[in-house]
């Protein structure tokens, strides 16, 4: 028997202490049982319960995701800033998760909170059913995330695959790379993973520019671009060129430039040549 991840991720967020949701292990199929069924719905909810009670399994709910963590943990993922000092200060005190959706969209975040939620959802979703032995049915699925101190390996992994390099003679070298420039925010790189596995990246880079009196960068550099070689490339790039474009609009870049070629046709990504570059403006 194998179940879809999306139906077990949904039925976890929409789960509560009012509203618990169990999964027959022998036929997939997800039941509810909530506090306002009454009557014939109630009794012939009990009836299937006490006919399947010993093939059922309760659902994690959205206690056991911590969501206000969850919260906290997609601020420190943004880049510093107004947006990230304004939901900092929603998440603090007495209603916080209907201040911080407000800042959300304040901020113009309200999309990336979702579509960030929805891969922490999935990401719990499968780890329960790997420890529940429960086998999933999911199509392909990609997710994007800000890559962190726990991603070093796999964007040293990405990176080597770009070079070339099978051997171990640039991990000491590429790791310090990736370290001293994420500690610093010098650099903000994006990975997307694919079915668990890492599958493509890419970065916004701030350390070869020139702050103003303000002490902001009015330009940053692509780097660190790639994807494997499937019929996802496209999409993979596609998303982190987005994700990166939407942060450096937050940070009032005014320039985007890029040495490599990320896309076969660089003019239909957005792409303007200029001089040995490619660019995108911002400001328009």
């Amino acid at each position: 028997m194998k179940v879809n991840l999306g139906d077990i991720a949904e039925a976890i967020l929409a789960g509560s202490d009012t509203e618990i949701y169990y999964l027959n292990t022998v036929s997939g199929e997800i039941i509810l049982d909530a506090e306002d069924i009454h009557g014939k719905e109630r009794e012939a909810l009990e009836d299937l319960l006490d006919e399947v009670w010993d093939d059922l399994i309760e659902l994690p709910n959205q206690r056991d995701l911590d969501g206000y963590r969850m919260m906290w943990d997609f601020v420190r993922e943004l880049p510093k800033g107004q947006a990230s000092q304004g939901l900092s200060v929603a998440l603090k005190g007495q209603g916080a998760f209907g201040r911080f959706k407000t800042a959300c969209k304040n901020f113009g975040l309200l999309e990336r909170w979702y579509e960030y939620e929805d891969n922490r959802v999935r990401e719990f979703a499968r780890t329960w059913c790997l420890e529940n032995g429960i086998e999933l049915d999911t199509p392909i699925q990609l997710s994007i995330r800000h890559a962190g101190w726990k991603d070093i390996d796999a964007l040293i992994a990405l990176r080597k695959k770009q070079l070339g390099v099978t051997d171990d003679s640039l991990d000491f070298s590429l790791q310090k790379y990736f370290r001293d420039h994420i500690r610093d925010d010098s650099l903000y790189e994006m990975i997307v993973w694919q079915q668990e596995e890492p599958a493509a990246c890419g970065g916004l880079a701030f350390f070869e520019m020139t702050p103003d009196q303000d002490g902001r960068n009015h330009a940053a550099w692509l780097v660190n671009f790639y994807a494997e070689d499937n019929e996802y490339k496209n999409t993979c790039l596609e998303m982190i060129l987005g994700h990166l474009l939407q942060v450096a609009r937050e940070m009032k870049i005014e320039q985007v430039y890029c040495q490599e070629k990320v896309f076969e046709n660089m003019e239909q990504a957005g792409f303007e040549v200029c001089s040995s570059l490619w660019q995108i403006s911002l400001n328009r």
